[in-house]
């Protein structure tokens, strides 16, 4: 590891240069990345609590949530399938001293087996492949029932999902976590969805099935009805909030309501 950046916390993660798009976009936003997703998460975690990174990439919210919260022995669990990164992940634990980060190298989704990805252009942000798109490598895929039920795994109490429109297959592949630990979830709604086949009322149906979730848009411009924010080609994160993790909701209301805390819609 020669170089390294800074998170806004205080983390710091392994330069990788093949992402530089990613660094750069982190250095404009502050040191950060998606800042508001990560707030949201951090404001459902309490104590003690369990936190899901599935989409890691360079592993900013995992080394920022493991590095805020290790004094409250919050556990950070990621998920990243494209070895260089996850190799990055693993150098970031190093270099911060990190025994609250596990990894799992794999893809997230409905069945656990392998699945192609598609890689775009010059970085490793990438996807599932699917229809047209074409294969550039094969990765292992694990559903999160599996994880928790039979690799052990501690159950979620906050589930951040960034997987480029593939969300429906990961809360596919977590019906059962769902509806017996009702975590709060934090996903991406964007146009990307619609390419598998899925529409944003499958995913917010999935979820309510599985108990009384409300929904919330973070920091999304234009603000638009969840309903069709998709469609619209606006491109936006959704918290999901069951009714246990509703008193910490509570406090982050409050924070918006004072003014110190801009972006976040009621749905």
């Amino acid at each position: 590891i020669h170089h390294t950046f800074r998170t806004r916390h205080g983390g710091v993660i392994p330069l990788v240069p093949e992402v530089l798009d990613v660094f750069v976009a982190m250095d404009r936003q502050g040191a950060s990345y998606d800042y508001w997703v990560f707030r949201a998460a951090n404001a459902m975690l309490d104590e003690g609590g369990v936190f899901y990174d599935v989409g890691a990439n360079v592993g900013y919210m995992t080394v920022e949530v493991a590095h805020l919260r290790r004094r409250d022995a919050v556990q950070v669990y990621a998920f990243e399938p494209h070895p260089r990164l996850a190799e990055a992940i693993r150098g970031a634990v190093g270099l911060n001293g990190l025994d609250n980060i596990s990894l799992t190298e794999a893809a997230v989704g409905d069945s656990a087996g392998v699945v192609a990805f598609t890689q775009r252009g010059n970085s490793f942000i990438g996807s599932v492949a699917v229809g047209e798109s074409p294969a550039t490598y094969s990765v292992v895929a694990v559903t999160l029932d599996e994880m928790v039920y039979e690799r052990g795994y501690q159950p979620p109490d906050v589930v951040k999902i960034d997987v480029e429109g593939y969300e429906y297959a990961v809360l596919s592949g977590a019906r059962r976590v769902l509806a017996e630990h009702q975590p709060a979830v934090i996903f991406e709604l964007s146009p990307g969805t619609l390419r598998y086949g899925y529409s944003p009322a499958m995913l917010f149906n999935l979820l309510l099935e599985a108990g009384d979730y409300r929904f919330y848009t973070v920091k999304c411009v234009p603000l638009l009805p969840i309903e069709f924010a998709a469609k619209a080609g606006s491109q936006c994160d959704i918290l999901a909030i069951p009714p246990r993790r509703r008193s910490r909701f509570d406090w982050f209301a409050f924070e918006l309501r004072a003014g110190r805390i801009d972006g976040l819609w009621a749905h």
